[in-house]
């Protein structure tokens, strides 16, 4: 048996079978990035995060005092199907996940809303998540996931492991 034929292929067109079937050669293929754009993304990346170091600050603080961990850390397919770590501020309760799925009422419409609640109607965001959200400035450490090669500062954006079904059978998003 050759190297080749040890490789797994995919043998449909469906695009959940292509990413659990990828072969080693596909999965090289997908991570390649041109050097140019791993270039500016370390460049930008490292420059926000000296620019923005002292927000990093004040914004743990903030999280801090409200209680529970600073970060909020979710598992999510990278490009290629990769599993990666994103890392945010953490905007919501520390037991927000657990709300959402005791309330079956509240996950029906979350799930028909394309996995999101308007933060008007959210009840589990924190006192200051919403400002977070609104700014953007949960997502502050993923500048680190970009430093880091996990993430690009343009491109598409990681999805959520156990929303993958979903997004797959989708005709805008793919992996």
């Amino acid at each position: 048996m050759t190297a080749t034929e040890a490789i797994p292929q995919a043998s449909s067109d469906d695009p959940a079978t292509r990413v659990a079937a990828g072969s080693a050669r596909t999965e090289r293929a997908a991570h390649a990035i041109p050097a140019w754009k791993r270039g500016l993304d370390v460049v930008v990346s490292s420059g926000l995060i000296v620019v923005a170091f002292p927000l990093f600050w004040i914004v743990a603080l903030i999280v801090r005092i409200e209680g529970g961990p600073v970060f909020f850390t979710q598992r999510r397919l990278g490009q290629g199907g990769r599993i990666i770590h994103v890392r945010k501020f953490r905007s919501m309760a520390p037991d927000a996940e657990e709300r959402l799925r005791s309330d079956p009422e509240l996950f029906d419409r979350y799930v028909a809303n394309g996995f999101k609640l308007p933060s008007d109607e959210d009840p589990r965001l924190s006192r200051w998540g919403r400002f977070l959200r609104s700014s953007s400035l949960d997502e502050l450490p993923q500048l680190v996931s970009v430093l880091k090669g996990d993430m690009s500062m343009v491109g598409p954006r990681p999805i959520v492991e156990d929303r993958k079904s979903t997004r797959l059978n989708s005709s805008h998003i793919t992996i």
